[in-house]
């Protein structure tokens, strides 16, 4: 009988194997494609009372992040952080990426100033405002903002008038804010034929916030508390000038417009030039509205204004607690 000698195991036979395994399952076993998150959400938050008291907040969700843009009155913070709470859900804590103010008046800073105090409920990674201001009123809520953001460590930046802070979101989704267009004195000097008051002047000194989408044809842009000389004055800085990016950015497509000073009493005598700039540079499928339309000392402009851009247009938060989108909830 002839005996027969067992080759030796090959390593290369055994690697040459398991290599065959692995294409097997690479190329036959189906890969899960990423997926495109949601559209961003807008939750245009009703902050307002009776009797007139108006505010204006706005909460931004993405990609399950949120960012704020005006944080209301600080006498009704309690009110903001519940509506706040109640669209997030869950009782864990909630981080907000980034806070903006738009302007240094109470109805705006002012909540802000108690979301970043309130350390139990929330976690405020980074605060912008604007650095211009003109009164000690508004200086005195820059420093109490300033100081609670320091206390917490909370990152604050001041922006400087013309000046155009990029947030990357992430899938084509950002926010570009505009700064101020002059200091508080450049404007007073410039328009002192106005004879403006001095919150007037603040007022028109509201930073712009713009959410461009690229894929979603859903953008955002809020107007601060902008009266009619302030939005015409921002629109010529940013859009009217040779820099076709800028001009993209600061119009382009919109799809949501928060209205400047809550969208009432906007600019008395001058409401049919403010419809006219709204007509020609911000054509938007909807107008936001943060101001109370019942009141009587805002019943006459809201009435101009439904009018001249069609009642179809024109969504009022104080309808409900908040709008999300287009839907009053």
């Amino acid at each position: 009988m002839t005996k027969t000698t067992k080759k030796p195991f090959s390593l290369s036979l055994l690697l040459t194997a398991a290599f065959l395994l692995i294409a097997m399952y690479v190329y036959c076993i189906p890969v899960k494609a990423a997926t495109t998150p949601a559209a961003p959400k807008y939750y245009f938050l009703n902050v307002a009372t009776g009797g007139g008291q108006k505010g204006s907040a706005t909460l931004i969700e993405f990609r399950s992040k949120y960012y704020l843009v005006d944080g209301g009155p600080g006498n009704l913070y309690k009110g903001t952080r519940d509506k706040i709470k109640a669209i997030v859900g869950g009782t864990q804590k909630i981080t907000i990426e980034a806070a903006i103010v738009t302007h240094n008046h109470s109805d705006h800073i002012g909540g802000i100033i108690e979301m970043v105090k309130d350390t139990s409920t929330f976690t405020v990674k980074q605060v912008y405002r604007p650095k211009t201001t003109g009164t000690s009123v508004s200086q005195n809520y820059i420093n109490e903002l300033d100081s609670a953001c320091k206390k917490v460590g909370t990152a604050i930046k001041p922006l400087s008038i013309q000046s155009m802070e990029p947030l990357n979101l992430g899938y084509g989704v950002g926010v570009r804010i505009f700064g101020p267009t002059l200091t508080f004195n450049q404007w007073k000097s410039k328009y002192a034929n106005l004879n403006e008051s001095a919150s007037r002047i603040e007022n028109n000194l509201s930073m712009v916030v713009k959410v461009y989408t690229s894929d979603y044809n859903n953008n955002l842009i809020i107007l601060g508390d902008l009266h009619y000389e302030g939005l015409k004055r921002a629109i010529e800085t940013y859009s009217l000038g040779s820099d076709p990016i800028c001009k993209s950015l600061f119009l382009g497509d919109v799809k949501y417009c928060v209205f400047g000073h809550h969208g009432a009493r906007t600019s008395s005598k001058n409401i049919a030039v403010e419809l006219d700039l709204y007509k020609t540079y911000l054509k938007a499928d909807k107008y936001i509205m943060t101001c109370q339309k019942t009141n009587i000392a805002w019943a006459e402009n809201y009435q101009k204004i439904v009018n001249g851009l069609g009642a179809n247009k024109i969504l009022n938060v104080t309808a409900g607690k908040w709008i999300v989108n287009s839907t009053v909830k």
